[in-house]
């Protein structure tokens, strides 16, 4: 309604200008009724003042509002004051402007409710009446009444063809609303349709990198064990030779750094069924601490407690996660200039079992905790990125939980908590979690 009384104040202030339009050229006609120029120059002013000042109203806001309503209503008073009184000068019952009163009907119908209409109509019919009894020498009742019946008859065929023109806008606006949803709807299925392209994508361009991984990693295992056996033997002949010693131990070193990635590879292309079963906690620990011992300038603390650590879950699984753990511990703490330090702890209680693994290196930014625990996202200068990506499949294989909490600057605490009992699963994140501290 308030769009239609808007686009009827528009069509309003194009009637008042033809109003005025014709009062100048009935003026000049000739056999007119006599129209004073004293009542001329008050209603030609009158009217043009009010339509420039209808024109510059701010209409669509007013109408919102009860007095944008209101004065919509005076507006519409007033036009029918200012036809009757036009009537009156122009002749009265033998005026031809008694047909303006045709547009304020037209008016009225596209612009007000039904008993608003039905009570304009009403005075207008009055005004006219009154004003022919008043102003005029007389008109037959009969042409009055068909005067009247026209009059009527224009407002129901006006009010007619207002409503279905409200109901073709409405349908209309519906229409484009549901157009908008659709085109909506539409982009946003197409969004989804690129994200799952790029999705698979990147999964098909993984699945390939994965294959060729296993492939190479299957062939390098056993390379590096045939090395890693020949280096110890001649370890083992070179006790006195602190210099040769010294070189051998850093290549078992980083043959081991190799072998874990390898294995990490393989973890992650082809991973293993777990097999859970009875596990002493503290053997398991033990075992990732002698497979891979920390660098010369980093040192390793262990407080695994007084009570026996025992769960079920898969030996293998749990110890090839925390030897990842470790390994990203000893490269974050491995450059400090006055030494690094680990510490490695281990708590039960009666469900579960709580291992944590914390570093004094430099931590972590959100956005490099982000991307963590994905495939190949790695923040150090060397390795693949697959340690906390395979550690936290490793990890909820056992139906236990991994977090990190990190903050630059000061270090990161990885946290292990696996069920003690595999039917209690322990709640964890899809991909685990990374939490900064709050500033």
């Amino acid at each position: 309604m308030t769009e239609m009384r808007a686009r009827s104040v528009r069509v309003g202030v194009l009637v008042t200008f033809g109003v005025l339009t014709t009062l100048v050229v009935y003026r000049q006609l000739p056999g007119h009724a006599p129209l004073p120029t004293a009542a001329f120059v008050p209603l030609a002013s009158t009217g043009a003042l009010g339509a420039v000042g209808v024109a510059v109203l701010p209409w669509r806001r007013l109408l919102e509002g009860r007095w944008g309503v209101l004065l919509f209503c005076i507006w519409s008073l007033l036009d029918i004051a200012l036809i009757s009184a036009l009537v009156a000068v122009s002749g009265a019952s033998h005026s031809p402007l008694w047909a303006i009163y045709l547009l304020t009907t037209v008016f009225f119908a596209s612009s007000y409710p039904w008993r608003a209409q039905l009570v304009l109509l009403a005075l207008t019919g009055a005004s006219y009446t009154i004003t022919i009894h008043v102003a005029g020498d007389g008109m037959p009742a009969a042409t009055l009444f068909f005067r009247l019946v026209v009059l009527l008859t224009a407002w129901m065929l006006a009010a007619f063809l207002s409503r279905e023109l409200q109901k073709s806008m409405a349908e209309h606006d519906t229409a484009r609303s549901e157009s908008a949803q659709r085109a909506e709807a539409l982009t946003r299925s197409l969004e989804a349709l690129e994200d799952a392209h790029v999705r698979l994508v990147q999964q098909e361009r993984m699945a390939a990198v994965g294959e060729t991984a296993a492939t190479v990693a299957h062939e390098l295992r056993n390379p590096l064990a045939v090395v890693n056996n020949v280096i110890y033997l001649v370890g083992e002949q070179v006790n006195d030779n602190q210099y040769l010693r010294h070189h051998l131990d850093t290549a078992l070193r980083e043959i081991g750094t190799a072998s874990r990635v390898v294995a990490d590879l393989l973890e992650f292309t082809r991973p293993r069924t777990p097999l859970p079963r009875e596990t002493d906690l503290d053997t398991v620990l033990s075992e990732a601490i002698a497979s891979g011992p920390p660098p010369p300038t980093v040192t390793l603390l262990t407080d695994l407690g007084d009570e026996p650590l025992t769960l079920v879950a898969d030996p293998g699984h749990v110890g090839h996660a925390v030897r990842n753990l470790l390994s990203n511990a000893y490269d974050a703490t491995i450059d400090r200039p006055e030494g690094g330090h680990v510490l490695l702890t281990a708590r039960a209680d009666e469900h579960t079992v709580r291992v944590t693994v914390t570093d004094d290196g430099p931590g972590m930014s959100a956005e490099a905790g982000a991307s963590l625990f994905q495939p190949f996202a790695t923040t150090k200068a060397r390795g693949v990125g697959l340690g906390l990506a395979v550690a936290s499949r490793l990890i909820r294989a056992q139906h236990g939980a991994l977090t990190i909490d990190t903050d630059p600057g000061v270090g990161t605490t990885v946290t292990v908590v696996l069920p003690r009992d595999p039917a209690a699963a322990v709640p964890a994140q899809p991909d685990g979690g990374t939490r900064h501290p709050v500033a």
